[in-house]
């Protein structure tokens, strides 16, 4: 594939003053674009931090785009043009870009990061439909996502990134938001989720990402061995809040909580905690009257 439309990099940064503290900042993007998150809370970073992936559209109606910025030059560039653009995911190297599209059917783009020129890397017909998490094992040799196998059922799929396959290793009727993510450490763990309670459309697909049902954490190795719950929420008392991570490569989860002290109160952000897979002693390492999207390094 010839390279994207955005061929070079330009500035669109704007110095700021906060008017309470003084502090000096720089807005990297200007209007008009609309800005999105990408999930899940770990940042679309480059290894050495200097550069970052993130998620623009030139207008609601308009396809959504990939950039990138360069926090050292403040410059920015666009990195892709495609209709659907899903689950993009920086290799561990930080030499390449990793992202769905969906047109015609489901394929794993590579994008270099220094040449910026994309290759469809592996194209499947195991799923129709792809959430919009992506991620890469330690080792750089393998992507995770999420997508929709039939009415009502959705699966983790592995792409081998070396050998350019793809297949499923975990399947379920709850995974339908399942927010996959890789172990920083060398063990080929995914952390992900199932959510239950969700509103669908005629035709399966899930409208409501999270519901008063809550969600459990669950972590498999990607070969779809050791299956293991992550023992928190899903109580009269404790909910998960919806956004985890791994605590870095300690082999542990982080979980924002939703707390309440009797179950016929109203559950609010409370505690986030960390707790390995399978185990059931957890360390509070943070209270506040809310958490959300949490991201943790990998040291």
């Amino acid at each position: 594939m010839a390279a994207p439309a955005g061929r070079t990099w330009h500035r669109e940064y704007i110095p700021r003053v906060d008017p309470d503290t003084g502090a000096r900042y720089m807005q990297l993007t200007s209007a008009p674009m609309i800005h999105e998150t990408l999930q899940p809370g770990p940042a679309m970073f480059t290894p050495d931090s200097r550069r970052v992936v993130y998620s623009r559209r030139q207008a609601l109606d308009m396809p959504r785009e990939l950039w990138i910025a360069d926090l050292a030059t403040l410059d920015l560039r666009r990195l892709t043009d495609e209709a659907i653009v899903k689950a993009p995911a920086v290799a561990p190297d930080g030499l390449a870009l990793y992202y769905i599209v969906e047109e015609p059917m489901v394929s794993l783009v590579r994008l270099d990061l220094e040449s910026f020129e994309r290759e469809v890397w592996i194209t499947t017909d195991l799923i129709t439909e792809t959430q919009d998490v992506g991620t890469i094992r330690h080792d750089g040799r393998a992507y995770v996502a999420g997508g929709t196998v039939g009415p009502g059922t959705w699966a983790l799929v592995r792409f081998d990134l070396q050998a350019r396959t793809a297949q499923t290793f975990h399947e379920s009727d709850a995974v339908w938001s399942a927010q996959p993510q890789y172990s920083p450490a060398e063990c080929g763990d995914v952390l992900f989720r199932e959510n239950h309670g969700g509103l669908f459309d005629e035709y399966g697909r899930p409208l409501v990402l999270s519901s008063g049902y809550g969600a459990d954490l669950h972590v498999i190795r990607d070969d779809g061995s050791d299956l293991r719950d992550v023992n928190v929420g899903r109580t009269d008392t404790e909910m998960l809040q919806g956004s985890h991570c791994w605590a870095g490569d300690s082999g542990r989860v982080a979980v924002p909580l939703l707390w309440r002290d009797t179950p016929d109160r109203a559950f609010a952000p409370d505690r986030i905690v960390t707790i390995t897979p399978g185990g059931h002693n957890r360390d509070t390492i943070g209270h506040g009257p809310a958490f959300a999207h949490t991201a943790i390094t990998a040291d």
